[in-house]
């Protein structure tokens, strides 16, 4: 409507992000989030705070990454963030927005919290501060 894209569709962006980071996962340490939910876990998001840095024009190219910064023994925290691409030769990525994000751990079958599995957290902090993958 604006020219740009709303601040709205950026979750998602974000979102996709971060089931990319947990497919990279799956195919390096075998835990993806299928295997999770056969161990009745599933993750929502709690707390997603999203500063803005310039827009992002419809049509213009960019990714999404997400990073895993900390491990706790019923949540996730991670940074996002959104990246213009160059639009002509000489120009430099630049960043649209990033997000401080919180997940928790719940029970698939209740929808309570619940504790990450040992074995799930030690291959979780082993890719602490890594970007897997961009969207």
């Amino acid at each position: 409507m604006y020219g740009v894209v709303d601040h709205t569709v950026y979750s998602e962006y974000l979102y996709t992000a971060r089931v990319a980071f947990f497919d990279e996962l799956a195919s390096i340490v075998g835990y993806s989030m299928e295997s999770m939910l056969q161990q009745n876990v599933t993750f929502a998001t709690v707390n997603l705070h999203i500063s803005f840095s310039g827009p992002l024009r419809r049509g213009e190219r960019f990714y999404a990454e997400s990073v895993l910064c900390e491990v706790k023994g019923a949540s996730l925290k991670f940074e996002d963030r959104v990246v213009r691409l160059p639009n002509a030769p000489g120009e430099q990525e630049q960043l649209v927005c990033k997000a401080d994000v919180r997940v928790a751990a719940l029970a698939a079958d209740s929808y309570k919290p619940t504790r990450i599995s040992a074995d799930v957290k030690e291959a979780l902090h082993r890719y602490r501060c890594t970007t897997l993958a961009h969207t």
